[in-house]
């Protein structure tokens, strides 16, 4: 992982400090390891030790990572639920060590996404590619099938139900694609098509592959034992780091 040079995604106010926090639980294959590390990135300016802005986001960190003492209410405000499971104490030690006194930062989980900051991010299209990964080229003789079954996926990805979180199988491939849970259905569609261009264009002839673009993913496998397990991946630099299916808070500390 390597910290994102970026503008500062936090800037101080007279007489509070503003936060935006990204949290969300992702859907995700059963085959998936939910706590495993995908890729994250941060601020390049840092506070101060012993200021305010760090006590606040200290306890903002903390009062997140804590498992709650009940299960919550059916008639919870949608923004009660942490990531589930013990993936509250997973993010919290992962992104307080890569993004250490950043003064903004996102980590991107199998099962979890965080982003904080006060960059006002909520509601708008961001298509830049975050990160990307391809699996080995299909073997001599099957590479025909492999991508007809992983185009139709892709296809019927592309033009699903409209919902921000799409499913498709075609033979030995599956796929899934998902959008940040802030997007309207216009800018999901536009966000997905993107994402499985981006798909195509990177991963050629590989068995699986993956591309997260800054507010959505789009990911296809294959199930029939073409090539071997390996693969490569790619992080990309810049402000590109967000997702799915969403839950958002706003946070107002006093100095």
């Amino acid at each position: 992982m390597s910290g994102v040079s970026s503008p500062p995604m936090i800037r101080s106010f007279s007489s509070s400090l503003f936060f935006l926090l990204l949290l969300t639980c992702l859907r995700h294959s059963l085959a998936d390891d939910i706590g495993s590390f995908v890729y994250a990135g941060c601020t390049s300016t840092k506070y101060l030790p012993g200021t305010p802005y760090q006590y606040n986001l200290n306890s903002l960190f903390s009062t997140l990572a804590t498992p709650p003492a009940s299960p919550p209410s059916p008639i919870s405000p949608p923004h009660s639920p942490p990531p589930r499971g013990n993936l509250r104490q997973v993010w919290h030690p992962r992104l307080s060590s890569l993004c250490s006194a950043a003064y903004g930062g996102a980590l991107q989980l199998q099962g979890c996404y965080l982003r904080y900051g006060n960059e006002s991010f909520l509601g708008q299209s961001d298509k830049s590619i975050a990160y990307q990964k391809c699996g080995p080229g299909a073997g001599s003789g099957n590479y025909g099938d492999l991508i007809g079954m992983r185009d139709s996926v892709l296809a019927a990805i592309n033009v699903g139900a409209g919902g921000p979180y799409r499913v498709a199988r075609a033979g030995y491939v599956e796929g899934m694609a998902q959008c940040v849970g802030d997007l309207s259905a216009i800018q999901c569609g536009g966000c997905l098509a993107d994402a499985i261009n981006a798909l195509r264009s990177a991963c050629g002839l590989a068995v699986s592959g993956e591309v997260y673009l800054a507010k959505c993913y789009a990911k296809y496998w294959s199930k029939g034992g073409y090539g071997s397990p390996s693969s490569h991946g790619k992080q990309f630099s810049g402000d590109a780091l967000w997702f799915h299916s969403l839950l958002f808070l706003s946070f107002r500390f006093s100095w």
